[in-house]
C-alpha cells in the first residue's frame, strides 16, 4: 500500500493502516513528491533557519521564517542583512539580487561585482584568499620557487584573487627546457573547503593557461583542479602566423584609432570586450564591474545599474555581431593545446601515518585530522608534452610576384597582337598580292 519505500503501520483494534514516508515523498500512500525538499533530499526552507516552516500545499513552496531570519528561503539572518546593508550601502535592488543569486548559485559570481562594485580594491581583495591561505609550495623543474617573489596577485572582480606564475610584470622569467612528468610548474594548494559559501556544491581551483603577455578574463578557457587528487595538464605550444595586408586585415600592433583597454599584446577577444565596455559606459553611464577598472571610463555599475547592463546584452547579444565592433585577428597568435589527466591521492598520506603500523588508515584523532587536511588539498602540475614549438605559417597561394609576372605576360601578348601582328599581316598581304599578280 505504501509506495517509494514508505513504512506501513496497522493500528489495532480497528486495523486502520497509515504510511510513514521517507524524505522526499508525501501523501497517504507516499506517492506524491514533497515540494519542500530539493533533488538532494535537503529541506528547501530549513537549510539555515532550522525553525522555518514550508507550506507543502502551495503550488510553489513558500517559506515562513522564524523571527531572526528573512529571504525567500529563510537563508539570511536579519542581523547579517542589516550589517551588510549598512556596511556596503546595499539598496533594495541589491538585496533582491543577493536573494535571487542564493537560489541560483551560478548567478552569485555575476552578482558579487555589482554588490561590492565601488568598494576599495583592497577591501574587495581581502574577501578572497591570500597567498599564504592558498599555497603550500610551488616548484619549477623540480626546484622550489619563492612564493612572494615569483607569484603575482591580480584581483579579478568575478574570480577574486588570481595568482599568476611567470606574469609579464615579474622580473624573473622561467623557461623550461625539459618535458613530461617531473618538470614544469607544480604547486600544492589548500582548498579551504570549510570556508566556502553554503551554496558551493563542489570544491575546485580554476586553472587558466595563457600567454604571459596576454590578459586573461573571467570568460577565458578554464580548467578545474579538484581536491584530493593530482591534476596534470600536458601542453603543446602552437603558434599561428598570418599574413597581413593585402592578404588579410590581421594586425601586429594596436592602432591608435582602436579602442583597446587592456594591457599586454593585442587579442581579438580583448578588442571585443573593450568595444563592449565602451558601449556600456556610454549607454549606462558606468563601467561593467565584471572587469578591472579602466582609466577614462566612469565608476563601476552598481546594483541599480545592473538592469541597464543586462538590457544591453539582451537587445544586442554578443559583441562579436555588433556593427560598432571592428576587431581583426592578430597576425601572431600563441595557443596551447591541453591534455588533462589526474590521479587520486593515496588513501593514507605518508606524513599522516603514525610510527605504529597498526594505525594505518588514521585511527588516532590527530591522524584523522591530518588526513582530512591532506584530502582538502589539490596538486596542480603544468608541463610540456614536447619542448618543440609547432608553428603554422600562412603562405600566399598566389603571391604578388606571380601576379606581376602574369600581368606582364598578358600585357606583352596584348601589345604584340596590336602592333607586331598587324605589321606582319600587312607584309603578308603585300607579298600575297605580288604572287597573285
Amino acid at each position: 500500500m505504501c509506495e517509494n519505500n514508505g513504512v506501513c503501520y496497522v493500528t489495532s483494534p480497528t486495523l486502520a493502516t497509515s504510511c510513514t514516508c521517507v524524505v522526499g515523498w508525501m501523501g497517504a500512500t507516499c506517492s506524491e513528491k514533497d515540494p519542500c525538499v530539493d533533488i538532494l533530499l535537503k529541506p528547501i526552507c530549513a537549510r539555515v533557519d532550522s525553525k522555518a516552516i514550508c507550506d507543502q500545499k502551495a503550488s510553489t513552496p513558500t517559506c515562513t521564517c522564524s523571527s531572526g531570519y528573512t529571504g525567500t528561503r529563510c537563508q539570511w539572518s536579519k542581523a547579517v542583512v542589516a550589517s551588510v546593508m549598512a556596511s556596503y550601502q546595499l539598496d533594495p535592488d541589491g538585496l533582491a539580487l543577493l536573494d535571487s543569486s542564493s537560489e541560483q548559485p551560478s548567478l552569485m559570481s555575476q552578482a558579487i561585482p555589482y554588490l561590492i562594485a565601488n568598494e576599495p580594491e583592497d577591501i574587495k581583495s581581502s574577501l578572497s584568499w591570500s597567498i599564504d591561505d592558498l599555497f603550500e609550495w610551488i616548484a619549477f623543474d623540480e626546484n622550489t620557487v619563492d612564493l612572494k617573489t615569483n607569484i603575482l596577485k591580480v584581483y579579478n572582480p568575478v574570480l577574486g584573487n588570481c595568482y599568476t606564475f611567470n606574469h609579464k610584470n615579474l622580473e624573473t622569467k622561467f623557461k623550461s627546457v625539459f618535458q613530461m612528468e617531473s618538470f614544469g610548474y607544480e604547486t600544492l594548494v589548500r582548498m579551504n573547503s570549510g570556508d566556502m559559501m553554503p551554496w558551493v556544491e563542489s570544491a575546485y581551483i580554476i586553472v587558466m593557461i595563457h600567454n604571459s603577455n596576454q590578459e586573461f578574463f573571467h570568460e577565458s578557457i578554464k580548467y578545474k583542479a579538484k581536491r584530493n587528487q593530482k591534476n596534470m595538464y600536458l601542453l603543446n605550444r602552437l603558434e599561428n602566423v598570418r599574413k597581413g595586408r593585402p592578404y588579410s586585415n590581421c594586425i601586429t600592433t594596436i592602432p591608435k584609432s582602436m579602442i583597446f583597454y587592456f594591457d599586454g599584446v593585442y587579442s581579438q577577444h580583448g578588442c571585443y570586450k573593450s568595444c563592449y565596455l565602451h558601449y556600456v559606459n556610454k549607454k549606462c553611464g558606468c563601467q561593467d564591474g565584471s572587469y578591472l577598472k579602466v582609466d577614462g571610463l566612469n565608476h563601476f555599475c552598481g546594483t541599480a545599474d545592473k538592469k541597464c547592463v543586462a538590457e544591453v546584452m539582451e537587445t544586442k547579444g554578443d559583441p562579436f555581431y555588433w556593427k560598432e565592433c571592428k576587431c581583426p585577428l592578430a597576425c601572431n597568435e600563441l595557443q596551447y593545446d591541453v591534455v588533462f589527466t589526474m590521479a587520486p591521492f593515496l588513501f593514507a598520506a605518508p606524513e599522516c601515518l603514525p610510527g605504529n603500523a597498526e594505525n594505518l588508515g588514521g585511527i588516532r584523532p590527530f591522524d584523522r585530522n591530518c588526513q582530512a587536511r591532506w584530502q582538502d588539498k589539490s596538486w596542480i602540475h603544468v608541463t610540456m608534452i614536447d619542448v618543440v614549438r609547432k608553428t603554422n605559417v600562412e603562405k600566399a597561394k598566389y603571391s604578388f610576384s606571380q601576379i606581376l609576372g602574369q600581368f606582364g605576360a598578358i600585357s606583352g601578348s596584348l601589345i604584340g597582337a596590336s602592333v607586331l601582328t598587324i605589321l606582319e599581316l600587312i607584309v603578308f598581304c603585300l607579298r600575297f598580292t605580288r604572287i597573285i599578280r
